[in-house]
C-alpha cells in the first residue's frame, strides 16, 4: 500500500511529456470539481515552467504559461477549494458560477476534468455536473482531456446513473430546498462522462486515446472479465 500511495504522490512530478503535447503557452483551460489529480497536475506543468524561466530557457517552444477557470457548482464545493489551491501557488486562476459554463466555454482553449474511474469502454465517471461540461465542450469544440492515473481504471461498466450512484444531501445545494413543500430534490454525486465525449486520458503513462483503454485493460485484468456493454 505504500508503494501505490509513492506512486500516486509522484505521478506528474515530471510532466514534460504531457507539458509538451497537451499544454500550450498561452493556454486558457476549464475545470469542474475539485481533483487532486488535476491539482497536482497543473501544479506540475506551473513549477516546470517556472524552472525554465529560472534557468533562462524562454524560448516560445519551452514557455507554457497559462490560466485557470474553474467552474463552480459540484454539489460538495470542491471547486472552490481547487480555486484557492491553485491561486496560492501563483496560478492565474479565475471563478465562475456554473450559470457561466456557455458564457465561459467560447473563451477557453480546452476542458480539464478529473475523473473518479475510468472504464475500459473509454468513458469515465467524474463528479456530478461533469456530464454537461462535456457536452457545452463538445458543443462549442473544444477538447476535452480528461486526467486518469491508470489506478482508477477498472473493467466494471457503469450502467444506470441512479441506480449506480450517490445522492448529495439537498441542502449542500438548495439550502431552502428543505422548507419547499411537495418538493423532490436529487443531487447525484457522480456523473458518467462517454467515450463520444472525451479526447484524450491525461495517465501516467502520457496520454492516451480512449480507444486504448481496453488495451490497457487486457494488461491489467483477465479478458473474460472485461466488460464493454455500456452504451455510449
Amino acid at each position: 500500500m505504500s508503494e501505490l500511495v509513492a506512486e500516486i504522490d509522484s505521478l506528474w512530478e515530471d510532466g514534460e511529456e504531457i507539458r509538451m503535447s497537451c499544454f500550450h503557452d498561452g493556454d486558457c483551460i476549464l475545470t469542474y470539481g475539485y481533483s487532486l489529480a488535476v491539482e497536482r497536475l497543473l501544479i506540475a506543468v506551473h513549477e516546470k515552467n517556472q524552472k525554465l524561466q529560472q534557468a533562462g530557457r524562454r524560448s516560445a517552444a519551452l514557455r507554457c504559461l497559462f490560466e485557470v477557470v474553474v467552474l463552480g457548482g459540484d454539489g460538495e464545493d470542491g471547486s472552490r477549494k481547487l480555486a484557492k489551491r491553485l491561486q496560492g501557488v501563483g496560478i492565474q486562476t479565475t471563478f465562475m458560477p456554473d450559470s457561466a459554463l456557455f458564457a465561459a466555454m467560447p473563451k477557453v482553449d480546452k476542458v480539464l476534468l478529473g475523473t473518479v474511474a475510468v472504464l475500459s469502454s473509454g468513458g469515465f465517471v467524474a463528479v456530478g455536473g461533469a456530464n454537461s461540461v462535456a457536452v457545452a465542450a463538445r458543443f462549442f469544440n473544444k477538447p476535452l482531456i480528461a486526467v486518469a492515473p491508470l489506478f482508477k481504471l477498472t473493467y466494471l461498466p457503469f450502467f444506470d446513473n441512479q441506480s449506480s450512484n450517490e445522492l448529495i444531501p439537498p441542502a449542500a445545494a438548495v439550502p431552502d430546498g428543505l422548507n419547499m413543500g411537495n418538493v423532490s430534490i436529487s443531487i447525484p454525486m457522480f456523473d458518467y462522462v462517454p467515450r463520444s465525449l472525451v479526447s484524450v486520458f491525461i495517465t501516467d503513462v502520457g496520454a492516451v486515446d480512449p480507444s486504448y483503454l481496453f488495451a490497457l485493460s487486457r494488461q491489467r485484468y483477465h479478458v473474460d472479465d472485461l466488460a464493454l456493454g455500456i452504451v455510449d
